[in-house]
């Protein structure tokens, strides 16, 4: 029995009192996709055509967490404000409110508070070293506070890594440039190119049997595909791998990230129709890419 859940990125940021000046802060957006149940398989290596090539300097073609962390935050405008209760009989419980906040040059959150709001007296109350904690989710007198983190959690989504994130690499990491871009690329690749999808697919990936295909992820570096194919032993049943194509360079806009993402497809069409390059060459034979999570129920 397949299950479908949904998979969120999420951030998580801890702040002493001292460092809100008395108010509270908060962030939230999300990124979400359909789970097939899958785990999340290590590949130290950068594998090419479902080969495991060892090379001295294997490409980047994934984000690392940092900069997945300084995306998530820097593509949502609210998030969800937990401090700590101070009313009676629920004194010491997780008080969540919804919070708006900007980002500083270094992804510090900026909020505008209210020194009525609950989250603001229970901030008070705390004391110098009471804790609050921010959690973002590809949201009388006021004051402007700005803040530092502390600790940072960042949680990949669904059956995905989960760790925390020193605060000085978060600070000095960069947000993805198509971040509020890849909703709308992976609309459009998924609507408009199915036949190049699974020529990349049976080609690139050398997948057989493929059933479906789809872009689940668009970043600089390159794009996630979810792939499902028949088991070969059992028609019946499908089989939902993931996999992540890399580009030969970083992107740095839009128009770059779709020269890149055409330059696959034509060359798992080359690949399919036997075209080759000088000396032999193979088209796509020089494509980054590994399998990043596979089909649990085997």
């Amino acid at each position: 029995m397949r299950i479908s859940t949904a998979s969120v990125a999420s951030l998580a940021c801890l702040f002493t009192q001292n460092e809100v000046s008395a108010f509270s802060i908060g962030m939230n957006g999300s990124n979400t996709r359909s789970a097939t149940r899958l785990y999340a398989t290590a590949a130290p290596e950068a594998a090419v055509n479902g080969s495991s090539q060892k090379t001295s300097t294997p490409p980047k073609i994934r984000l690392n967490v940092p900069e997945k962390a300084r995306t998530v935050i820097s593509v949502c405008t609210s998030g969800t404000l937990c401090t700590a209760s101070h009313m009676d009989d629920i004194q010491g419980a997780p008080f969540g409110s919804f919070v708006d906040y900007v980002l500083d040059d270094k992804g510090n959150p900026v909020l505008l508070m209210n020194e009525m709001s609950m989250h603001t007296v229970n901030i008070q109350k705390s004391g110098p070293e009471g804790l609050v904690t921010l959690f973002a989710q590809l949201g009388g007198p006021t004051s402007s506070s700005g803040v530092v983190s502390k600790k940072i959690y960042y949680v990949g989504g669904f059956g995905v890594s989960s760790e925390w994130v020193p605060p000085e690499e978060y600070s000095e990491a960069t947000p993805d440039i198509l971040a509020k871009d890849a909703s709308g690329i992976m609309t459009r690749l998924n609507r408009d190119h199915a036949e190049d999808l699974m020529l990349t697919a049976t080609q690139i990936l050398e997948v057989k049997e493929v059933d479906k295909v789809r872009v689940t992820g668009v970043d600089r570096l390159g794009m996630d595909m979810r792939v499902t194919c028949r088991d070969p032993r059992r028609k019946s049943k499908l089989i939902t791998d993931e996999f992540r194509v890399g580009f030969r360079i970083p992107v740095i806009s839009v128009e770059d990230a779709k020269s890149e993402v055409l330059k696959v497809f034509q060359e798992a069409w080359e690949k399919k129709n036997g075209v080759t390059w000088g000396d032999d060459a193979v088209p796509g034979a020089d494509i980054p890419m590994l399998k990043t999570a596979e089909d649990s129920l085997m």
